[in-house]
């Protein structure tokens, strides 16, 4: 209860006291309460994996998280009311990240910021808006940020709440991936075969520039494609069960095939593999090597050998039947000869 106890006077004389009991423990009760909340909010706060920092209307800081104070390696007193523009970089030139690498600041990038502070005071948040925070040391960190406005209870805003994300391992990976995927691409078209991404259906999902047999300038003719636009019937449905073998099998298959290019018979050897995402094949890569030589060299070794086969056959049944005619003959001299002795006998 709350107590409120005052004197009585009469003619300037107290006469009594008065006392008043207040119930107040719903009000005890909602103190409580709010203060659990504040509580609970620090407590979210401060265990944020994220940089969580408040600013005032003007920009100043009024409140920062550990994970902000370990991202910039400040301590708590040295970072409250700074303007928030102090952490960032306010100059244009080249700066050292904390991965090693180095990037260049230009006016854009003030101009971008300069058209945030507007938005933020009408009320419009900023999604995951690519900043840059300087440490003590000097070195400059890449971060994601997002902010929106606070309110009071009248609707006017009072300041900004911004939650920051390090992105430094991100970005780094992203570069490694880009380096990487050029020393692919530079693999991939410097090579004299064609290589190629398909889809179960056969649709053509990426290709090099090594498409001169089917009568194409570029890849991009060739993505969105499908075997069947590109090969005849008969040759497309062969490739499509092959395509059906990896997928099946979950293993790369070799075959080579023929294909009519211009006026001429070329002989191709592909081999198909599976390609997999989270365990599962979702397209099949391809390589298409260009065979002419040693396949026509096999196909008149082949023919020559038929010829020769066929040569053989003949000089045979040529011996064959001048056997046979000679052996007749002798029989014909031999049957005269015994003949004019059996003749000779009888006289």
């Amino acid at each position: 209860f709350y107590n409120i106890i005052s004197p009585i006077y009469v003619d300037d004389k107290m006469q009594g006291i008065l006392g008043v009991n207040i119930d107040i423990t719903h009000q005890k009760q909602a103190e409580r309460e709010l203060a659990e909340t504040k509580d609970h909010l620090t407590n979210v706060i401060e265990s944020s994996l994220d940089s969580i920092v408040v600013c005032d209307p003007s920009g100043h800081i009024t409140r920062i998280n550990k994970a902000f104070l370990e991202l910039c390696d400040y301590t708590r007193e040295e970072i409250l009311g700074k303007h928030a523009s102090e952490l960032s970089i306010t100059e244009t030139g080249s700066y050292e990240l904390t991965t090693g690498e180095t990037i260049t600041i230009d006016e854009g990038y003030y101009k971008t910021h300069r058209e945030m502070i507007p938005k933020l005071l009408e009320g419009t948040a900023i999604k995951a808006n690519e900043s840059y925070f300087r440490r003590q040391d000097g070195k400059v960190i890449v971060c994601e940020q997002s902010i929106s406005s606070l309110y009071n209870q009248a609707g006017k805003v009072i300041g900004a709440v911004a939650i920051v994300r390090d992105i430094s391992d991100r970005k780094h990976s992203e570069k490694a991936l880009r380096i990487s995927e050029a020393k692919y691409r530079s693999l991939v078209e410097s090579s004299s075969d064609h290589i190629f991404m398909l889809s179960p259906d056969g649709t053509y999902l990426a290709s090099n520039n090594q498409i001169q047999h089917i009568k194409l300038n570029n890849s991009k003719e060739l993505v969105n494609q499908t075997i069947w636009d590109i090969y005849p019937n008969e040759l497309a449905q062969f490739y499509q069960e092959q395509i059906n073998k990896v997928i099946n099998n979950n293993q790369a298959v070799n075959f080579e095939h023929p294909i009519i290019s211009g006026e001429s018979l070329k002989y191709h050897q592909d081999t198909l593999y599976p390609i997999k995402q989270d365990g599962k094949i979702w397209a099949v890569g391809g390589i298409c090597r260009d065979i002419p030589d040693r396949l026509l060299a096999e196909e008149r070794l082949k023919s020559s050998r038929e010829s020769l086969r066929e040569l053989a056959w003949h000089v045979e049944s040529v011996l064959e039947e001048e056997r046979s005619r000679n052996a007749r003959q002798i029989h014909d001299d031999l049957g005269q000869i015994l003949t004019g002795l059996k003749m000779d006998l009888s006289w």
